[in-house]
């Protein structure tokens, strides 16, 4: 069990050095409201959520039609230990994740060995494909308490990502209260009426919606609750259903938070911790919820980090004049 700073992991811990199913390891942090860190499915039991709902139902096929096809697991090293997270690709070779996947320690300070990008694009583990550098966003200081702020990261990989891989535009406007994000990820997985009973796993991703109810952190972070089957949680707003309603889970950290327009999924968010008790809703408490960083206020830090795929320094002599241009990736 790997605990950081008796802050829920996000990350979680898995046995032995080969890339399969996880074993999570999680502690409470005696904090006004403890933030943890995969798509919870909706309730299988409770009276009145109908119909019923179940972890496989969220699963996500590795095919290459699938619009989230590009969305990967990262394996993460740290000596004898390794980790999984989840990954965005924003170009050929680049991946936004969140930070406190390789921040094992909670300094804000990555502590990783080496990161792997694990990815199902038509088969389980299609390719694993390691980075050749990582940068944490340089005003992250760690995720320790309800410390949580600039939790994200950008992973540059040493080769590029295989031909029809999705790539995902960046959302370059806000997101104002009561959007629907699509939350995707390789994290721990239950019933929100009976908690996590499903293990992370690099080939497994699940697919689940919440709406965006508040906001914080001079709007970088967005944050959902988790509703019962009457919509009752404890930020008010309407439930989505129990086949859609969903919260994150250990391993989700680092996903994408999608927001649809005109059929593209547009990269709103990276998804990077939870709240609340497990089981996500009982009848006597319904203070469950998560969230994470928007990309909108991150646009400037993430452009200055990733050129355009394929992109060089293009010169052109124009009147007598030397002049450098550097084309940046479009943000939608």
């Amino acid at each position: 069990m790997v605990v950081r700073s008796s802050v829920w992991v996000l990350v979680v811990a898995i046995g032995g050095s080969a890339i399969g199913s996880a074993r999570a390891g999680m502690d409470y942090a005696p904090a006004d409201i403890t933030f943890t860190p995969t798509i919870v499915a909706g309730g299988g039991s409770f009276t009145g959520w109908d119909p019923p709902d179940s972890p496989e139902q969220r699963v996500d096929a590795n095919t290459t039609s699938s619009p989230f096809a590009g969305v990967g697991s990262i394996w993460i090293t740290k000596g004898d230990s390794n980790y999984i997270a989840t990954a965005t690709p924003i170009s050929d070779r680049h991946l936004l994740s969140a930070a406190h996947a390789v921040d094992i320690d909670g300094n804000g300070v990555s502590d990783a060995d080496s990161v792997t990008f694990v990815l199902n694009y038509g088969s389980d583990i299609s390719h694993q494909i390691a980075a050749s550098s990582w940068t944490i966003h340089p005003d992250f200081t760690g995720f320790t308490g309800s410390n949580h702020v600039d939790d994200m990261l950008i992973i540059e990989l040493a080769s590029p990502l295989p031909a029809g891989v999705p790539l995902y535009e960046l959302r370059s406007t806000p997101v104002g209260a009561g959007t629907t994000f699509t939350m995707v990820g390789y994290g721990k997985s239950g019933y929100g009426d009976i908690g996590w009973t499903v293990d992370p796993s690099f080939s497994v991703k699940r697919v689940g919606y919440n709406n965006a109810d508040q906001f914080f952190e001079g709007a970088r972070e967005w944050r959902y609750d988790y509703d019962g089957p009457d919509g009752d949680g404890f930020m008010g707003g309407p439930t989505l259903g129990n086949l859609v309603e969903t919260a994150l889970g250990p391993g989700d950290s680092g996903g994408p938070g999608f927001v649809e327009i005109d059929g593209e999924h547009l990269l709103a968010a990276t998804n990077t911790f939870a709240f609340g008790p497990n089981p996500l809703w009982t009848t006597s408490t319904r203070a469950t919820g998560g969230g994470g960083m928007l990309v909108y206020p991150y646009l400037t830090w993430i452009n200055s980090e990733i050129p355009e795929p394929g992109s060089a320094v293009i010169m052109l002599l124009a009147g007598g004049w030397l002049l450098g241009a550097r084309a940046r990736r479009r943000a939608a």
